[in-house]
């Protein structure tokens, strides 16, 4: 027998990985713009401030590729009828009808 597919948790797990690259794309952009501004008035490496936006801009990918998939997994629920969107506009879990096998 073939399981179905809980599309409410991986949409979950996908918001929460997308999350983390958010802040390491916020944080690694703040952190490069900091060193860029030390490299220009102090004697901060160049390369380190490349670095780190290069890093941030790969993070922004991830985290809007980790956000799509969380998206797809929502419409594919509500597809499947395993997700309701309620009045506040947040993805609940279906409640099984009574009598359904």
């Amino acid at each position: 027998m073939k399981q179905s597919r809980n599309y409410l948790r991986d949409a979950k797990i996908h918001e929460l990985i997308g999350g983390i690259f958010a802040w390491i794309w916020l944080l690694g952009t703040l952190a490069g713009v900091v060193w860029i501004i030390g490299a220009i008035f102090g004697s901060f490496s160049w390369w380190k401030a490349i670095g780190l936006i290069v890093g941030a801009q790969f993070a922004k990918v991830v985290h809007r590729d980790y956000r799509s998939a969380a998206q797809k997994a929502i419409q594919d629920g509500i597809a499947a009828g395993q997700i309701h969107i309620d009045a506040t506009n947040t993805a609940r879990a279906t409640e099984p009808r009574e009598g359904a096998a």
